[in-house]
């Protein structure tokens, strides 16, 4: 398995796009964000959304609008 680690200056959506690239590829890969993993076998943008703010995309984004 591939440790990404912290990526530096990668907002959430970007790091889930890297792990996604893995899995296309057939690499296991993994990646840290505010102190959670995640996988690339197993990641989805909702997913990681939930894991971090709560909220799935989609209601993390309608909540920074009001």
């Amino acid at each position: 398995m591939i440790e990404l680690g912290y990526i530096p200056n990668v907002n959430l959506d970007q790091m889930v796009a890297i792990l996604l690239k893995y899995k296309e590829e057939g690499k296991q890969a993994s990646a840290k964000f505010n102190g959670k993993t995640f996988y690339s076998d197993t990641v989805t943008l909702d997913e990681a959304y939930l894991e971090i703010t709560g909220q799935t995309r989609d209601d993390y984004i309608r909540s920074q609008k009001e």
